[in-house]
């Protein structure tokens, strides 16, 4: 990592992971990536390696599916179970050839897509007045909400909110993450404290297996979402049965792939919840498949996927460049890296 990333759980100064490439009897190749989170419970790099291994030998030459049902069924015959980095891989991977056999993008083939997604910007300063600057640099480059990791002393976060709401402006929205670091109590204080800065969203304020704090605290003049507690087994259903947060957070890489989160997104849809789609800090292809996976998901909220600032410069960055608050969805078919000569990189 290019910088270091502090949240209530980890501080995180590299990531560490696996690209799975997948060939057809053509030549043709679905890139996939596992780069797992054990913060947000997914397996560890160990158990990735055992389960992608599995996985090559029971795919053997088995026929491909041609459809996105039959990549759901083969995904449960193999050994992923537990494992939902591993399974993002293989699936991520599974996607990328169909899209390419059918000549569109993975976004149109998850469903109706935009052609670009809106993105927060993340901030990383800790001291107030640099991170004033680097809110002001932000939206002066068009980013539409800002997001704050906070958790340390209130009456740090106070100071720090105000320098950001008074250098950004008031058009910006101000998202504030805790990264589930507050009790109930600790999260109403705060939410109190910083509301009056026009908070967007506040997401994971309370323990991730502390379910009913997010209704305990969204009547509080702010937005909630669930971030950390998503990767609680049965968490997304009964979050949205109870209507107890205003968005879900989906980190596909965590959730097992870009089909269960597209499950979970229309599920929420219909229930009146919103969504919005996070990195996990993975690498090119796991943000590239992130990004259709936003296209087809559609979301009124912000997509929490311009994270590349805190990387090394990699092959595909390019494509995950924002334009004024914006990331351009590749229109070519699958994940759209064969498109130039970054695949022959990969």
């Amino acid at each position: 990592m290019r910088r270091q990333l502090v949240t209530a759980a980890e501080t995180y100064f590299e990531r560490s992971g696996f690209r799975v490439e997948l060939r057809d009897p053509s030549g043709a190749v679905g890139l996939g990536e596992a780069m797992p989170l054990e913060a947000f419970r997914t397996e560890g790099l160990a158990t990735v390696a055992e389960r992608l291994a599995g996985c090559a030998e029971a795919l053997g030459t088995r026929a491909l599916p041609e459809d996105v049902g039959g990549i759901t069924a083969l995904l449960g015959s193999l050994p992923l179970g537990g494992a939902p980095a591993s399974r993002h891989a293989v699936e991520c991977a599974l996607l990328d050839l169909l899209a390419q056999w059918r000549g569109v993008s993975i976004a149109a083939l998850l469903g109706p897509a935009s052609p670009s997604v809106r993105v927060n910007a993340l901030l990383l300063e800790r001291e107030p007045a640099r991170l004033a600057e680097e809110a002001e640099a932000a939206a002066r480059a068009g980013y539409p909400v800002l997001k704050i990791k906070v958790g340390g002393p209130l009456e740090t976060d106070v100071r720090r909110l105000e320098a950001v709401r008074r250098t950004a402006g008031g058009d910006v929205g101000l998202r504030i993450d805790s990264n589930g670091g507050w009790t109930r109590e600790a999260a109403a204080a705060a939410i109190d404290a910083l509301v009056p800065f026009g908070l967007e969203l506040c997401e994971q304020p309370a323990a991730p297996d502390d379910l009913g704090a997010f209704g305990w605290l969204r009547w509080r003049g702010v937005r909630i979402a669930a971030d950390e507690s998503m990767a609680i087994q049965g968490a997304p259903g009964r979050l949205i049965a109870s209507k107890g947060v205003d968005a879900l957070v989906l980190k596909p890489m965590v959730l097992g792939g870009l089909l269960p989160c597209l499950s979970i997104a229309e599920q929420a849809r219909a229930a009146g919840v919103g969504c919005y789609v996070t990195s996990a800090i993975e690498g090119p292809v796991g943000r590239l498949a992130a990004v259709h996976l936003a296209a087809a998901v559609g979301s009124q909220l912000p997509h929490g996927l311009a994270v590349g600032p805190l990387l090394e410069p990699a092959p595909g960055e390019e494509l995950l460049v924002p334009v004024r608050g914006s990331i351009a969805v590749p229109s070519a078919p699958g994940l759209g890296w064969h498109s130039s000569s970054r695949g022959a990189s990969a």
